[in-house]
């Protein structure tokens, strides 16, 4: 066809409209042209065209072929440079491509394109090229698979429109061209098209708009299409028109809708499995692919000791600083943990694991581990799965905690059973009912457990549904006893008060509950409300049919709603029931106005769809008849009705109105919301059972009806390196060596694989096996029969727990115990030998060790008595003569985790003098960090103590003595150096004649100091109390101390201004300049603060430093005599006297002095005072 010529073969006017509309099915050819030709082929295989891309190297067209293009790049947006640049690759310009097209007859052309990939129109192009009088470019586009279409004008008027984009519309036989887009489009989605073709003429650039939806879906439905819109340039080189491209992508829309879906399915399953995660008893950690925790259940919180709800990133610091081992002792490295190893693929089975808890506490672990995987196999996480077994590793465990465990899991076991829906119902051996849950009670109303099959049939009667009495061979338990499988027998129980009690019942075999033999188990569920609602609903079915048969007696007598309707639906006649229901006449009221009041509905929420209401449907001549309707009546009740509707007809079979009858079923819709509620409760439970057995730690062996090996889990396989499938019980005979406990063989007849095939279940077994590399193993073994239908055997489970650890345990806690008693032994025979007494207190502070000195002092044995009964048998006195008070006994101390050293007691011997006692106590703790014990050690003084009188006798003699020469050397040294002074001797000798008056005058103080200590030893210091005000005596010391130091700042606090009492003014000064003294001597520098305040009948003084504090080792000696040690009396210039100075005379005053001190902050020093005087001796 040529340019200019209608498709029909007319010729045309040549204006130039025609022209551009005529020129529109080449253009687009040309445009989408390059984006299919790199791929299109003819049916031959045949390339028919293929483009030249852009490369580095030089382009194949001659220069004068590429500038013979730029004129058509012009009329075609292209820019001129582009394409002298690109010669035959590709050039762009606002949103436009150009590329070199070459064909086998014409060669090179350029042809431009725009971003819609995927278009394979131009698979015709060569051969429109070379046939162009024989084939139309409207075939070509009319063919494409893409929906091809041109608007245009101002109203958007459809210039195109190929048959792909027809179909997309849903409009495959209708014309479009000329029509408006608003004609063609459906009206939920012609504003977005309207608005992209808007865009492309605004912005002069292709728009693309995604997922419109349109009717034309390959499944007839509606589709989801991609929309394109280019502009299509005139000569002015503004866009005269807009091409339409809509591309299908329904698959894609509603593959990722699927997608979402399957997400969403996958939050509610992760939902429900964290649920189930959560009650699970043992613990639980889920890890992401980083190794960081993402989830913990309340279990896993206690194994770690934390508690529950604990953060994320606080379990995880914890996790990270909690040492972990093997079972062999080997530390576990990060990269080596459960989890690391389950991130990498690894699967870990039972594997005992040690945790070294902050706390200290070691736990013990059986952890199991596994990767977590996405759809695509990746490993998107892993899961812990531990269980705690401490108990089985803790050496000092004793058969009677074992014990109580066992009956906790007795109890657990009986509450799980209690929680249970139905009934439960186990018998031993002899059909005696040994267990029964509250269920079962609560169905027979009666306490079962210990009655007999036969006291069962005694006391109750059991029928057919039929009514007809069961024989005894038939009741479920004798079926099971017979090894019959008995499921959801029916059955009604008459009780003693004449009641009945429908239930379905369910009896089988059981190897045996709690360790004892019980051969069936029976399951029993109440239906006696699910068949009183059925045989009511049966009852009201039949008079419903009954109404039907007659009007009068449905309005007189029967207890179902009734509703007589004329024909404009308007109620002419209701009974009492009705009225009761909706809580007032309706007589006069359409049926359309009732149901919008009272909610009819198909089920809660839920209305009925237009046109399905039953009168609407028995208007059509549908039998309407128990339809099951939800209506909510006044107060908000909600009431669950069966509806009937007929017709009433006239004698010429003329609709004269309708009557519906409503009967009350709600009892029997909430049995049956129960009984599926109950159900589900059910199943969850079952599912939770089966995936705790699925993480049993034991052994477990399942053998087939030939006794050979059919089943074996993880934890066989990992202990024996191999696997037992297929062998037979006389293989792992000879496999296998059994011994007793003792190590005995054990007898052929006695092992589980001969008994067996007797039918004779083995529970708790205690064997050592030898396997056959040499290892020796201590089991528990538990062997039961497993039998079909007819109760003949089918097969056998063996079970096995290894009890090999706690066998070598309590050995090993039996070895120790022996060598404590041995070290007991040889510990008495040395403190007898000792010359200090020793005592040691449990506690509760009874002696449970003393030695030969401790029975010599008091007299007698001690060892059991109470250490109150030990003190009043020693009468011990404080170096003061006081009684030592019970709370400052030194074993009260100890246990209060004191050290007590040296305690100066003074004790009576049984002969009635006494010695003089240096008294020391030590706390000894245990592995929890408690004091255990208490340690105390008596060294008799008594000689020391004679001399130590002797040398203060001699020191107080020296002293007096010395004084006298002294006053003399005192008085020449001033005569002397007052001459010096007035004779102006040289400087020298003046100041030689100062330093002696200075030391002499040191020597006196020293003197002094020696003769104070003398009287406080021989409690011979005396003290003149007369009224002193304690504030103005601080404040002259602090003045006077301040002059003596240039580095140092005294600071006065008194909450009073004056505070007087009746105190000796020369002995506190003594006591002030002492404390501040020592202030400025240990600390280098900085303020020092003297507080004095009131408190409760006495005044407190404090001397406040900022030195380096005092050790506390040193603390307790602090207030001793010559307590300095050399390098301190050194830096100071002192003896160690002062501070027992000052003691004594705060003693003598009647108060004490005490320090308080913390290394690197300072010292503080206080003293109080009795504001009456109570002189002590």
């Amino acid at each position: 066809m040529r340019t200019g010529q209608a498709p029909s073969g007319r010729r045309q006017r040549c204006t130039p409209a025609n022209r551009q509309i005529s020129r529109l099915p080449t253009l687009i050819l040309l445009v989408l042209l390059p984006l299919a030709i790199r791929t299109v082929r003819t049916p031959t295989g045949e390339t028919c065209a293929r483009t030249q891309q852009v490369t580095d190297h030089p382009c194949s067209l001659k220069r004068e072929e590429r500038t013979a293009a730029l004129p058509w790049a012009h009329r075609h947006r292209v820019a001129p440079a582009a394409a002298e640049r690109f010669g035959c690759s590709a050039a762009s310009q606002g949103g436009s491509a150009l590329a070199w097209v070459y064909l086998p007859a014409q060669g090179h052309i350029p042809v431009a394109g725009t971003g819609a990939a995927g278009l394979l129109l131009a698979a015709a192009a060569a051969p429109f090229r070379q046939r162009r009088r024989r084939i139309s470019p409207y075939s070509l586009l009319e063919a494409a698979p893409v929906g091809i279409a041109v608007v245009g004008g101002r109203d958007n008027r459809l210039q195109l429109a190929n048959a792909a984009f027809r179909c997309a519309l849903g409009r495959p036989a209708e014309r479009l061209t000329g029509r408006v887009l608003r004609d063609v489009f459906p009206p939920e989605t012609v504003e977005r098209a309207e608005e992209c073709a808007a865009e492309a003429y605004r912005t002069d650039r292709p728009v693309h708009t995604p997922e419109l939806t349109l009717p034309g879906a390959q499944d007839g439905g509606v589709g989801y299409w991609d929309l394109d819109c280019v502009p299509i340039a005139g000569p002015t080189g503004r866009p005269e028109a807009v091409m339409m491209l809509v591309k299908p992508v329904t698959e894609k829309v509603r593959a990722r809708q699927e997608i979402e879906a399957a997400a969403r399915r996958a939050e509610e399953q992760a939902a429900r499995l964290q649920s189930v995660l959560t009650a699970i008893s043992d613990p639980v950690w889920l890890f992401d692919t980083s190794g960081r925790p993402v989830f913990a259940n309340e279990a896993a919180w206690n194994f770690l000791d934390l508690p529950p709800g604990t953060d994320l990133e606080t379990l995880a610091a914890t996790m990270a600083r909690i040492e972990t081992f093997w079972a062999d002792g080997t530390r576990i490295t990060p990269e080596d943990c459960p989890s690391a190893r389950a991130l990498r693929g690894e699967k870990l089975v039972g594997v005992e694991v040690l945790y070294r808890l902050l706390s200290g506490r070691p736990r013990w672990g059986r952890i199991s581990a596994a990767p977590l995987r996405d759809p695509e196999g990746r490993i998107s996480g892993a899961v812990l799965i531990g269980g705690d077994i401490t108990a089985q590793k803790d050496a000092q465990a004793e058969r009677e905690r074992l014990l109580a465990e066992v009956q906790a899991e007795r109890q657990k076991v009986q509450a799980i059973i209690d929680r249970l829906p139905d009934g439960v119902v186990v018998l031993d051996e002899e059909l005696r009912v040994i267990l029964a849950n509250d269920a079962a009670r609560r169905c027979l109303e009666a306490d079962l457990e210990g009655m007999s099959v036969q006291e069962l049939g005694e006391r109750y009667t059991f029928l057919a549904p039929t009514g007809q009495p069961i024989a005894p061979e038939q009741w479920p338990i004798r079926r099971a006893q017979r090894g019959e499988a008995v499921g959801g027998q029916e059955m009604r129980v008459l009780l003693p008060d004449g009641r009945h009690v429908d239930l379905l019942v369910s009896a089988g075999a059981l190897p045996g509950v709690e360790g004892r033999p019980a051969p069936a188990v029976i399951t029993m569920t109440d239906i006696t409300a699910l068949r009183e609602a059925q045989a009511e609903r049966e009852r009201l079915m039949e008079e419903v049919e009954g109404a039907r048969r007659n009007l009068q007696t449905i309005l007189d007598h029967l207890p179902d709603g009734v509703l007589v309707l004329d024909t404009e639906q308007r109620v002419t006649l209701n009974n009492e029931t009705v009225r009761r229901y909706l809580g007032h006449d309706v007589v006069g009221r359409t049926l359309p106005e009732l149901r919008r009041e009272f909610s009819f509905a198909r089920r809660p929420g839920e209305p009925f769809p237009p046109g399905e209401e039953p009168l609407t449907r028995a208007l059509r001549g549908e039998p309407v008849t128990g339809v099951e309707v939800c209506l909510e009546l006044p107060g908000g009740r909600r009431v669950d009705v069966l509806e009937s509707t007929a017709l009433l007809r006239a004698p010429d079979d003329r609709v004269t109105g309708a009557v519906v009858t409503l009967t009350d079923i709600t009892a029997l819709t909430q049995a049956r919301e129960e009984r599926e509620r109950l159900m589900r409760e059910l199943q969850a439970a079952e599912e939770n059972l089966r995936t705790i057995l699925a993480r049993l730690p034991d052994a477990v062996v399942v053998f087939d009806e030939h006794l050979r090996v059919s089943l074996t889990n993880d934890v066989v396989r990992r202990f024996l390196g191999y696997d037992l499938v297929g062998m037979s019980s006389e293989d792992l005979d000879r496999t296998f060596q059994v011994l007793t406990p003792e190590g005995w063989p054990l007898p052929a007849e006695a092992r589980p694989s001969r008994r067996a095939p007797a039918g004779e279940a083995v529970f708790g077994m205690e064997v050592m096996v030898v396997v056959p590399d040499g290892r020796r193993t201590s089991l528990l073994l538990s062997f039961a029969p497993l039998r079909d239908a007819q109760g003949r055997l089918a097969g056998a489970v063996l079970t096995a727990t290894d009890v090999t650890a706690l066998r070598q345990a309590q050995q090993e806690r039996e070895r120790l115990l022996a060598q404590v008693q041995a070290a007991r032994e040889n510990l008495r025979t040395i403190l007898d030998q000792l010359p200090d007494g020793v005592l040691a207190f449990d506690a509760g502070l009874l002696v449970t060790l003393s030695n030969e000195t401790i029975r010599r002092y008091a007299g007698r044995e001690v060892t059991g008595m109470r250490a109150e009964e030990v003190w009043r048998a020693l009468h011990p006195l404080l170096a003061g003569g006081q009684p030592l008070a019970p709370e400052a006994a030194p074993e009260q101390r100890a246990l209060r985790a004191e050290a007590v050293t040296g305690m100066d007691v003074s004790l009576q011997m049984p002969d009635g003098r006494r010695i003089d006692c240096l008294v020391s106590a030590a706390p000894l703790y245990g592995a929890d960090g408690r004091v255990r014990e208490v340690a105390m050690v008596f060294t008799e003084i008594t000689p020391l103590k004679e001399l130590d009188r002797a040398k203060d006798e001699f020191i107080s003699v020296a002293a007096h003595e010395l004084r006298t020469p002294l006053t003399s050397l005192k008085g020449h040294a001033q005569m002397l150096l007052r001459r010096a002074i007035q004779g102006r001797w040289h400087s020298d000798d003046q100041k030689s004649l100062k330093t002696i008056d200075d030391q002499v005058d040191r020597l006196n103080n020293l003197i002094g100091r020696l003769l104070d200590v003398s009287r406080i030893r021989l409690g011979r210091l005396q003290i003149h109390p007369t009224p002193t005000d304690i504030v103005a005596l601080a404040r002259e010391v602090v003045e006077d101390m301040q002059v003596t130091t240039q580095v140092h700042h005294l600071v006065l606090e008194a909450e009073q201004p004056e505070i007087v009492g009746n105190w000796d003014p020369a002995a506190l000064r003594q006591v002030l300049t002492n404390l501040i003294d020592n202030a400025i001597k240990y600390t280098p520098g900085g303020p020092i603060e003297v507080r004095i305040r009131p408190r409760d009948g006495e005044v407190v003084v404090s001397v406040m430093d900022h030195g380096p504090g005092i050790p506390p080792e040193r603390r307790g000696r602090l207030f001793e005599a010559f307590t300095a040690g050399p390098e301190e009396a050194r830096r100071a210039g002192g003896l160690g006297l002062g501070l027992y100075i000052s003691r004594g005379i705060v003693h003598a005053h009647g108060g004490r002095i005490w320090v308080e001190s913390e290394l690197g902050v300072g010292s503080t020093f206080y003293f109080s005072l009795p504001l009456t005087l109570e002189r002590r001796p």
